[in-house]
């Protein structure tokens, strides 16, 4: 007898039985109970139950780690669904060294170079897992955020690091915590929030660029492209406030360029939206 969504085939050959369970692709637990009693007056009923698991397949988070070439640059691989049992494997060569807790991996480089990291489910057959593992140096930084902003706001950029094939680094690891970020406009204000965060303010209308600096294992010290930023005035509308009566109309002034705000709000079409709401307040 099975509990569960599963499928059960029993076959009986030679006085040995054998039992067959198969998933319908649903994960959960079934029961499966044994019952086995004599034909004889004198019956003495056997019964076992065992449970079955039936669960999804490993998966591992993230599939590859491109890491620092610093022994603090530490890597974290996930593991979830499967048995919750699980091996981990340095395949010969690797330039890295690999320890389990719980349902994650921590992979701590040992040297520049490739490699891969086998994971295995310990209590069901199937192909392992391999995790490619690159140890590299930093080979150039990029500053992410926006390319535009209203003078007193506030604006966050971030900071990242790639290899020479363009991939981007762990993040788990921090290793960019010495990343400078300088302004060519002394009056900007810079803010390293967290890792590779940092909060961007501009008091002047305008235009200036950052640049991110950081020293690589080598000893070298790297730089990223300049990212300009375009400071605009607030968008103000004049008058402020208007009181109509039925079929008046009124004029009204965008005070900014339209280019700069469509870049700061996103807004397909900022005169289309101006003219929807000054035919809403005309009816």
């Amino acid at each position: 007898m099975v509990e569960g969504r599963f499928g059960f085939l029993l076959c009986i050959v030679q006085g040995s039985a054998s039992a067959y369970v198969s998933g319908l692709g649903v994960a959960g637990s079934a029961v499966i109970t044994v019952e086995l009693s004599a034909k004889s007056r004198f019956r003495n009923r056997l019964r076992a139950n065992l449970e079955l698991r039936v669960v999804k397949p490993a998966f591992a988070e993230p599939h590859k780690l491109v890491l620092w070439n610093e022994v603090e640059a530490v890597g974290v691989v996930r593991l979830d669904h499967g048995s919750g049992h699980f091996t981990v494997h340095e395949l010969p060569g690797a330039p890295f060294t690999a320890a389990m807790k719980d349902n994650t991996i921590m992979v701590t480089p040992k040297s520049q170079g490739g490699g891969s990291l086998r994971i295995e489910d310990v209590c069901i057959n199937g192909d392992p897992l391999d995790i490619p593992v690159k140890i590299t140096d930093i080979h150039a930084l990029v500053i992410y955020g926006l390319h535009s902003m209203e003078v007193g706001s506030v604006a966050e950029v971030s900071v990242d690091a790639v290899d020479e094939a363009g991939n981007s680094f762990s993040r788990a690891h921090g290793a960019y915590t010495s990343a400078v970020i300088e302004s060519s406009d002394r009056s900007v204000l810079i803010s390293k929030i967290s890792g590779s965060l940092y909060h961007i303010r501009a008091f002047s209308v305008g235009g200036f660029s950052l640049v991110a600096s950081a020293k690589s294992a080598s000893g070298t010290i790297l730089y990223s492209r300049p990212h300009a930023i375009q400071v605009f005035s607030p968008f103000l509308l004049r008058p402020e406030e208007i009181t109509l009566i039925q079929e008046s109309s009124f004029q009204v002034s965008c005070i900014e360029f339209f280019s700069r705000i469509w870049i700061y709000d996103g807004i397909d079409s900022l005169e289309e939206n101006i003219m929807i709401s000054l035919l809403r307040a005309a009816l």
